[in-house]
Protein backbone atom coordinates (compact mmCIF):
# COMPACT_ATOMS: atom_id res chain seq x y z
CA UNK A 1 0.00 0.00 0.00
CA UNK A 2 1.07 3.59 -0.84
CA UNK A 3 1.55 5.90 1.89
CA UNK A 4 2.28 9.27 2.17
CA UNK A 5 5.17 9.00 4.44
CA UNK A 6 6.86 7.24 1.40
CA UNK A 7 7.21 10.26 -0.26
CA UNK A 8 8.49 12.60 2.54
CA UNK A 9 10.66 13.58 5.45
CA UNK A 10 10.24 16.05 7.96
CA UNK A 11 12.18 18.29 5.13
CA UNK A 12 9.05 18.31 2.82
CA UNK A 13 6.85 19.82 5.43
CA UNK A 14 6.54 24.05 5.65
CA UNK A 15 4.18 25.49 8.21
CA UNK A 16 3.46 29.03 6.75
CA UNK A 17 2.23 31.51 8.62
CA UNK A 18 1.86 34.32 6.06
CA UNK A 19 -1.72 34.56 5.47
CA UNK A 20 -1.27 37.26 2.38
CA UNK A 21 -0.32 34.42 -0.43
CA UNK A 22 -2.59 33.78 -3.33
CA UNK A 23 -3.19 30.34 -4.53
CA UNK A 24 -0.98 30.92 -7.11
CA UNK A 25 2.01 32.70 -4.68
CA UNK A 26 1.15 29.32 -2.28
CA UNK A 27 2.23 27.09 -5.04
CA UNK A 28 5.13 28.78 -6.13
CA UNK A 29 6.49 28.94 -2.73
CA UNK A 30 5.91 24.96 -2.49
CA UNK A 31 6.60 24.34 -6.15
CA UNK A 32 10.54 26.66 -5.29
CA UNK A 33 11.29 24.41 -2.48
CA UNK A 34 11.03 21.61 -4.79
CA UNK A 35 14.67 19.95 -4.93
CA UNK A 36 14.17 18.41 -8.67
CA UNK A 37 16.89 15.99 -9.28
CA UNK A 38 16.13 16.69 -13.21
CA UNK A 39 16.87 19.77 -15.00
CA UNK A 40 13.35 21.34 -15.23
CA UNK A 41 12.24 24.80 -15.89
CA UNK A 42 9.34 25.31 -12.46
CA UNK A 43 7.79 28.28 -14.57
CA UNK A 44 6.53 25.94 -17.03
CA UNK A 45 5.47 23.33 -14.32
CA UNK A 46 3.72 26.45 -12.66
CA UNK A 47 1.57 27.29 -16.10
CA UNK A 48 0.83 23.26 -15.94
CA UNK A 49 -0.42 23.37 -12.02
CA UNK A 50 -2.25 26.56 -13.02
CA UNK A 51 -3.71 25.29 -15.89
CA UNK A 52 -5.02 22.10 -14.17
CA UNK A 53 -6.28 24.14 -11.66
CA UNK A 54 -8.07 26.56 -14.05
CA UNK A 55 -10.06 23.19 -15.47
CA UNK A 56 -10.59 22.26 -12.02
CA UNK A 57 -10.26 22.45 -8.34
CA UNK A 58 -7.88 20.53 -6.80
CA UNK A 59 -9.27 21.47 -3.15
CA UNK A 60 -10.89 18.55 -1.90
CA UNK A 61 -13.21 19.30 1.57
CA UNK A 62 -12.49 20.29 5.08
CA UNK A 63 -9.51 22.87 3.89
CA UNK A 64 -7.71 20.24 2.62
CA UNK A 65 -5.97 20.71 -1.05
CA UNK A 66 -4.24 18.54 -3.38
CA UNK A 67 -2.50 19.96 -6.58
CA UNK A 68 -0.89 17.56 -8.55
CA UNK A 69 0.11 17.06 -12.22
CA UNK A 70 2.47 14.52 -13.83
CA UNK A 71 5.66 15.64 -15.87
CA UNK A 72 7.20 14.04 -18.75
CA UNK A 73 10.97 15.58 -17.72
CA UNK A 74 10.81 13.80 -14.03
CA UNK A 75 11.54 10.35 -12.88
CA UNK A 76 10.10 10.12 -9.68
CA UNK A 77 7.69 11.48 -7.38
CA UNK A 78 7.80 15.13 -5.20
CA UNK A 79 5.22 15.62 -2.60
CA UNK A 80 5.49 19.09 -0.48
CA UNK A 81 3.40 19.31 2.25
CA UNK A 82 2.24 22.55 3.81
CA UNK A 83 0.45 24.12 6.46
CA UNK A 84 -1.23 27.35 6.53
CA UNK A 85 -2.86 28.07 10.41
CA UNK A 86 -4.81 30.91 9.40
CA UNK A 87 -5.72 29.35 6.00
CA UNK A 88 -5.61 31.25 2.58
CA UNK A 89 -8.62 31.98 0.10
CA UNK A 90 -7.54 28.43 -2.69
CA UNK A 91 -10.01 28.69 -5.27
CA UNK A 92 -12.44 31.99 -4.65
CA UNK A 93 -14.45 29.84 -2.30
CA UNK A 94 -12.98 27.80 -0.15
CA UNK A 95 -10.17 28.53 2.96
CA UNK A 96 -7.10 25.69 2.39
CA UNK A 97 -5.62 25.18 5.62
CA UNK A 98 -4.00 21.58 4.33
CA UNK A 99 -1.77 21.71 0.62
CA UNK A 100 -0.29 18.43 -0.40
CA UNK A 101 1.54 19.21 -3.70
CA UNK A 102 2.13 16.39 -5.72
CA UNK A 103 4.41 16.18 -9.09
CA UNK A 104 4.81 12.80 -10.62
CA UNK A 105 6.29 11.26 -13.42
CA UNK A 106 4.32 9.35 -16.09
CA UNK A 107 6.04 5.91 -14.96
CA UNK A 108 5.38 6.41 -11.61
CA UNK A 109 1.37 6.46 -12.83
CA UNK A 110 0.44 3.35 -10.62
CA UNK A 111 1.93 5.25 -7.71
CA UNK A 112 1.03 8.51 -8.11
CA UNK A 113 -3.06 7.59 -8.20
CA UNK A 114 -2.57 5.26 -5.46
CA UNK A 115 -1.22 8.19 -3.11
CA UNK A 116 -4.16 10.55 -4.70
CA UNK A 117 -6.78 7.52 -3.70
CA UNK A 118 -5.16 7.20 0.45
CA UNK A 119 -4.73 11.10 0.66
CA UNK A 120 -8.02 11.17 -0.23
CA UNK A 121 -9.49 8.32 2.43
CA UNK A 122 -6.77 9.62 5.07
CA UNK A 123 -8.38 13.20 4.77
CA UNK A 124 -11.52 11.78 4.81
CA UNK A 125 -11.51 11.20 8.71
CA UNK A 126 -12.22 14.49 10.59
CA UNK A 127 -10.22 13.96 13.23
CA UNK A 128 -6.99 13.02 11.62
CA UNK A 129 -7.48 16.15 9.57
CA UNK A 130 -8.56 18.15 12.48
CA UNK A 131 -4.91 17.02 14.28
CA UNK A 132 -3.28 17.95 10.95
CA UNK A 133 -4.84 21.85 10.72
CA UNK A 134 -3.83 22.45 14.25
CA UNK A 135 -0.67 21.32 14.06
CA UNK A 136 2.36 23.72 14.69
CA UNK A 137 5.38 22.47 14.17
CA UNK A 138 6.99 20.56 10.94
CA UNK A 139 8.04 17.68 13.39
CA UNK A 140 4.28 17.37 14.65
CA UNK A 141 2.92 16.92 11.65
CA UNK A 142 5.34 14.19 10.42
CA UNK A 143 4.51 12.49 13.64
CA UNK A 144 0.91 12.71 13.13
CA UNK A 145 1.62 11.14 9.27
CA UNK A 146 3.46 8.74 10.85
CA UNK A 147 1.08 7.38 13.53
CA UNK A 148 -1.95 7.72 11.43
CA UNK A 149 -0.34 5.28 8.57
CA UNK A 150 1.10 2.80 10.35
CA UNK A 151 -3.08 2.07 11.03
Amino acid sequence: MVKLIDFIDSNDIVLIKDTSFSQKGLLNNLLNQVKFQENMDKKEVMKILLAREKEFSSYIDRGVAIPHCQLKEIKKIYVKVAIVPQGILYDKKNKAYIIILILSSYAENKKYLALLAHLMRIFHHKEFTQKFKYARSTQEIYAIIKSQEQI
